[in-house]
């Protein structure tokens, strides 16, 4: 797959997801959430089911302990309260894990010791990425979910993601044509 595909999908997965915390509904597992997009014949990407997600309004808490161990965050790994910081700190760890192929931690057998090794971990970024991508990546991974980038505005501002667009109405005007050009490559199931 060609480079600029690559990131166009990764940046359509990452515009879903802040799409999903815009209408205040926490989606809980980010891993899932690939199983749900269904790539049209135009080359966008569409949400099919919400899963494990639930609406949560704005200063809500939630204490449900679901989803993949390694995406949750501290308050959740706790078990509760938690409020949708937490679906920004599964973003982080999804931008972590696309970004180096691996993530910060490996996964534990159970929440209680994915916690223990959470509040030990000093989340050092791997010298590999840009000083914009780490940033962004220790803005999103802050332990203290108070602190944490928890903002659209804030994130879309990131000097990471300096000259994208957020625009969804641009990005469903003509078809996509490296995302065209990848679905001749594939096989017909």
């Amino acid at each position: 797959m060609h480079t600029h595909t690559y990131l166009y999908c990764i940046y359509i997965y990452i515009y879903i997801y802040i799409y999903l915390l815009c209408l205040w509904i926490v989606f809980k597992c980010p891993s899932q959430l690939i199983d749900k997009l269904m790539l049209f014949h135009l080359g966008h990407l569409r949400l099919t089911d919400f899963g494990l997600s639930r609406r949560l309004e704005h200063g809500d808490r939630a204490f449900t302990i679901c989803g993949t161990i390694q995406y949750m965050a501290p308050e959740v790994l706790s078990g509760g309260p938690y409020s949708h910081a937490a679906d920004w700190w599964s973003l982080g760890i999804l931008l972590y894990a696309l970004a180096t192929g691996g993530f910060p931690l490996p996964a534990e057998a159970d929440h209680c010791d994915m916690l223990t090794s959470v509040s030990e971990c000093p989340y050092d970024m791997p010298a590999s990425l840009s000083p914009a991508l780490a940033f962004l990546l220790i803005e999103l991974l802050c332990k203290i979910p108070t602190r944490r980038l928890r903002c659209l505005e804030l994130f879309q501002s990131q000097k990471f993601f300096h000259g994208m667009s957020f625009d969804s109405q641009l990005l469903q005007k003509s078809p996509i044509e490296p995302i065209l050009e990848f679905l001749t490559m594939l096989p017909l199931f």
